[in-house]
């Protein structure tokens, strides 16, 4: 294959590097040298009733600015008490909180340390020993603020200073020290006489569910303090899937979130739903926000996420507004953080083949396949006995198809800093060739992040992201391998490309030699994107913080498609479009949080705006003397096509507030409420105002299940908002006009005439939607789970209807329909084994019902026109009661007396013809439900993993399937699967899975319920086996891991093709769901792996 690949120059790379050291270095000069103001002695007001230790607390941290260090197996958190101070230094509020208690107290470094009191016991004289060491995390990773006393003696410790480093003094030599620090689990080591302790301590997975921070969208809160529905996936977990983008990590992951992928071809989008459907003409994608701003998720390299928060019920996405109406995914990416400075590198290989391959015919059996259809148009066969004898097997084109492909992905990372500045930078490079010859994705990314403290009341977070991706597309080549005739290679005895038209006189005409396609035609795209934002952040007193934050996201695109003059069919062709885009973000916000009693609050205001504009230009020609130059050699085409260029701009202005409220810990509300305006609706519904309200009560903490030790947690939720969708482009409210030339005489005239109407009145498609939902946990929260039932109701649906001749237009965009999705969802965490064994697993699953509730005047909207064989029609279908994109055709009944296929007489019509009118729903490529199962066990310095996920209840319609079984007339000459030889009619066989082999039997073929398969199916996805290496000698290595792991192992499912997770045309189209037309197939891999902290 000819390539022609614009090399950056060496200036533009110096450019590129030198723009971003000076994005860094300016970051870096912001930082003062300001001192920080030493804490003032603070006093405390506490004036409360029966109230939960935990609370009071809370508002001694809030007045003091201490924050309290101990254990929850040491403090019942829940003991109430109550209390009356006013203005006391902060001491003696302790003495006062806690002088009924068996709780004592030591205040060091802003940090009070809790610890039980026990009754000192008279032990004889020993020696006493300072103790001294280091305490880090599972990754050696330093940790500041453990606490650390002595058994028998709490009221003894010390906690570690910023390097994880701990001195105790006057320690007794059989003394047992307890280490004990937020998010891990409690440690009792002997001293032993030692006076050098060095610690390890492993993370407590069920503690840190409570204290994990959540996104909201302009905001966060612990998990515990969730309203709405929210899923969440740690980054971590993402990273250990071969996939090019974090998108397709999801699937399977999170309830509520369905991933179909549209291919599997190297860097192919998936189409994401979240709870089902939303809109015919408008997008259904959700809306992603990276870092706070919209961006795209093809952007980073998976290891560089730290989280990701999906929101899906309308009381949370609410504060998305008109963008919020199919869900967010919040991408947070990992931070800087303050610590010695460490590094990362993640290094994974591996190879990838075709999942499985298809039963088609050898050059014999279509030889004989060939006679028999040929006997029976014209009586005679056409090869002999002696041709079919002697060629055997013949040639195997899926061998020259897939190939053992490989998979390079190498990720560095740096970070650390002071309190005051802190940076992180990483690089990767990943570099994916496609199963397919001739397809495959490479890309390299760098991200960098750099947070400044200029002073205790300002401070400063930028983000830089760069993402350069080349990407090689083999498009529509599958089914010229899988057709091509096996009797034949790509090459004939003279060297050149075979013809597949002039094979054989049946030969198809339109048959692509393959070989060819991979040699000699071209499509590469490549693209540059880059994302930059800095928040400014100020914060006058402690309740209170500005921010203001500016975000600008540019790309640009070019396509270079080739066809030499080597290919069979062409004379050479080339194209260059080209396409630039610019978003600019401006977000402001005011956010005040306190604590007034038993009375917790947080509001938020804020003013957003938003400007994306896009530009395009291609230009096209054909007739090339030579080759050289490709795409660059266009000026000598000989017929080159007028250029084209498109241009479009829109820019909305938001208004957005939210109010988070808890009284007593117990009972919860969020209220939020956002106003749009959009350029693209006309003059009088360019606003839209999106409320929403979200309820909790946490019944765990009221009397009658405190002590109930077996309920840890029991949350009950429940809220309603409205979202909406700008589902229509910049200028549908416009009347347009498209310029146009015309030849009078021998003069060219240039006019422009109407394009489209002006389509008055548009509004707003809006979601309105009701969640009701749980939270539990039991058994010392081992057992986890979290379910939800939701009502969504879409109004104001936009599409295309037909325009009355009068208008001098075909169609025009109107608000014409309605929609509902209602379902369950639910995920299942438990912790099934704790001891130097672990057992984790993790089970989620997601149940949906779509229906179309309304259309305009009750009629049926029909889908694109698809083609197969002899047959042209339309598959999906849009009716009242139905859910969306159902299948629509005819219905099969059986064989007639000459083996053609004969269909049911719907309309019972006397004269039994059959036509439109005896058409039926004959599938729903909706699935009943998806699910996802993980689980994790580990012993020693060893880890297995296992995710399985899979779909149920959804059908596919299979072009693929009837180009492969059904070619019997003008398209005879391709090949087909070996099962068609074998089971078709003939008088002795009348129940036969295929009809005759005759021309007549095929000219019967419609759009029916034959190419209907079940596309339910289970997939093993993900296997690791890690072992972490003990590196005792090895100072210089914090950490290091080997892994190995396997995708796609294996697939349960009943549909005949490659791949059952198609979905051919869903990504652009809502109705058009469920077809598979020669999908790229997924591939089964292998990969080997390191991951080593410095």
């Amino acid at each position: 294959m000819n390539k022609y690949v614009r090399r950056l120059t060496l200036r533009r790379k110096l450019q590129a590097f030198k723009s971003l050291f000076l994005f860094f270095s300016i970051g870096l000069s912001l930082a003062g040298s300001a001192m920080g103001q030493q804490q003032q002695k603070a006093t405390i007001t506490i004036n409360v009733k029966d109230t939960p230790l935990q609370k009071i607390m809370k508002i001694v941290e809030d007045q003091s600015g201490f924050s309290f260090m101990y254990s929850s197996s040491i403090v019942n958190l829940n003991h109430r008490l109550s209390l009356s101070l006013n203005n006391v230094p902060t001491e003696r509020a302790l003495k006062e909180i806690f002088k009924d208690t068996d709780i004592g107290y030591v205040i060091q470094d802003n940090i009070i340390t809790l610890n039980k009191i026990v009754e000192k016991k008279q032990v004889r004289e020993q020696v006493h020993l300072t103790v001294s060491g280091l305490v880090t995390d599972d990754e050696n990773i330093p940790l500041i603020g453990v606490n650390i006393s002595i058994k028998d003696n709490p009221s003894q410790g010390t906690v570690t200073d910023s390097e994880g480093r701990y001195i105790l003094p006057h320690v007794p030599s059989n003394a047992i020290l307890e280490f004990n620090h937020i998010g891990k689990t409690k440690m009792e080591i002997p001293v032993q006489q030692r006076s050098n302790i060095d610690v390890q301590m492993e993370i407590n997975k069920l503690m840190l569910e409570d204290v994990k921070v959540i996104g909201i969208g302009y905001g966060a809160v612990r998990k515990r303090d969730l309203t709405g529905a929210v899923a969440s996936v740690d980054g971590e977990k993402l990273a250990s899937f071969s996939n090019t983008t974090i998108s397709q990590s999801l699937q399977g992951r999170l309830p509520g979130v369905e991933v179909r992928m549209t291919s599997s071809e190297p860097g192919a989008a998936p189409q994401i739903r979240i709870r089902g459907t939303n809109s015919i003409m408008g997008g259904n994608d959700p809306l992603w926000i990276i870092d706070g701003f919209p961006g795209m998720p093809n952007m980073f390299n998976v290891a560089d996420v730290e989280s990701v928060e999906v929101l899906k019920d309308a009381s949370a996405t609410a504060i998305y507004g008109s963008r919020g109406a199919n869900g967010v995914i919040i991408v947070t990416t990992k931070q800087a953080s303050a610590g010695t400075t460490q590094a990362n590198y993640n290094g994974r290989f591996g190879i990838s083949m075709v999942d499985n391959k298809l039963p088609l015919m050898t050059a014999s059996e279509y030889m004989q396949y060939q006679n028999i259809l040929n006997v029976n148009a014209l009586g005679t066969p056409y090869f002999s006995e002696e041709e079919i004898d002697y060629v055997g097997v013949g040639y195997d084109w899926q061998e020259l198809a897939f190939r053992h492909a490989q998979t390079n992905d190498q990720a560095i990372s740096i970070q650390g800093g002071t309190e005051k500045n802190r940076m992180a930078l990483s690089a990767s490079y990943y570099d994916e060739q496609g199963i397919i010859t001739g397809s495959g994705l490479n890309r390299i990314s760098l991200h960098g992040n750099l947070d400044q403290r200029i002073s205790d009341k300002v401070s400063i977070v930028s983000n830089l992201t760069y993402t350069r991706t080349n990407h090689d597309r083999q498009s529509g080549i599958l089914s010229s391998f899988v057709m091509a005739p096996p009797t034949t290679g790509p090459y004939d005895d003279g060297g050149d490309y075979t013809d597949f038209r002039t094979l054989y006189p049946f030969s198809f005409s339109g048959q692509n030699n393959p070989e060819a396609q991979i040699r000699e035609r071209s499509y590469l795209w490549k693209s540059n994107r880059t994302m930059a934002n800095t928040a400014l952040i100020y914060e006058p007193i402690k309740q209170l913080t500005f921010r203001v934050a500016l975000n600008a996201n540019m790309a640009n695109a070019r396509q270079d498609d080739y066809i030499t003059t080597k290919y069979p069919t062409s004379n050479g062709e080339a194209s260059i479009n080209h396409s630039e885009e610019l978003s600019l973000n401006n977000n402001n916000t005011v956010t005040y949080a306190n604590t007034i009693g038993l009375h917790d609050f947080s509001i938020m205001g804020g003013l957003t705006y938003e400007q994306s504009e896009s530009k395009g230009t291609g230009i096209s020609g054909s007739g090339f003397l030579s080759d050289l130059g490709g795409t660059y050699n266009i000026a000598g085409a000989e017929i080159r096509d007028t250029p084209s260029a498109s241009y479009s701009k829109w820019v909305m202005l938001s208004y957005l507030g939210r109010i988070n409220y808890t009284y007593n810990d117990r009972y919860l509300a969020t209220v939020s409420l956002r106003a749009d305006g959009s350029s693209r609706y006309s003059p009088g519904d360019k606003w839209g105002y999106f409320p929403s309200v979200a309820l909790a009560w946490r019944i765990k903490d009221e009397p009658f299940l405190r002590d109930v030790e077996v309920i840890n947690n029991l949350k009950l939720r429940a809220g309603y908002g409205e979202s909406g969708n700008t589902a229509i482009s910049p200028y549908s409210t416009l009347d347009l006009l498209t310029p146009m030339s015309t030849i009078f005489g021998k003069d060219i005239h240039q006019f422009y005439h109407p394009s489209s109407n002006f389509n008055f009145g548009l509004r707003w498609e809006t979601t309105a939607q009701w969640n009701f939902g749980v939270d539990l946990g039991l058994f010392q929260n081992r057992f986890r789970l979290v379910a939800d039932y939701y009502i969504k109701n879409t109004y104001d649906l936009l599409n295309i209807v037909e325009m009355p001749e009068s208008s001098g237009f075909i169609s025009g965009t109107r608000n014409i329909g309605n929609m509902k999705n209602r379902g369950f969802e639910f995920q299942a965490d438990a912790r099934l084994i704790d001891r130097s064994f672990k057992w984790d697993m993790s089970f989620n699953a997601s149940f949906n019902k779509n229906e179309v509730s309304r259309l305009p005047f009750g009629e049926d909207v029909p889908g694109t026109r698809r083609s197969i064989t002899i047959v042209n029609d339309y598959i999906n279908l849009l009716r009242e009661g139905q859910p969306v994109g159902v299948f629509y055709g005819y219905v099969e009944d059986g064989y007639d007396d000459v083996g053609s296929i004969r269909y049911k007489n719907i309309d019972n019509d006397s004269g039994g013809l059959i036509n439109e009118l005896d058409k039926d729903i004959i599938g729903d490529p909706n699935p009943l439900y998806t699910f996802g199962l993980s689980t994790s066990a580990s012993y020693k310095n060893f880890t297995l993993s296992v995710f399985a996920q899979g779909s149920y209840g959804n059908d596919i319609y299979s072009l693929a399937m009837a180009s492969l079984t059904h070619n019997y007339s003008g398209s005879r000459g391709i090949n087909t699967l070996s099962d068609v030889l074998y089971n078709y009619w003939t008088p002795e066989n009348p129940n036969a899975q295929y009809p005759a082999l005759t021309a007549a039997a095929t000219t019967s073929l419609r759009m029916s319920d034959r190419f209907v398969y079940d596309g339910s199916y289970l997939r093993l996805r993900n296997v690791e086996l890690a072992y972490n290496i003990p590196l005792t000698k090895v100072d210089w290595i914090r950490t290091c891991g080997v892994y190995v792991s396997a995708q796609n192992l294996f697939t349960l499912t009943s549909y005949p093709f490659y791949n059952p997770d198609v979905n051919t045309y869903g990504g652009s189209s809502s109705v058009g769901q469920g077809v598979d037309n020669f999908s790229y197939p997924s591939a089964r891999g292998f990969a080997a792996g390191v991951r080593l902290h410095f």
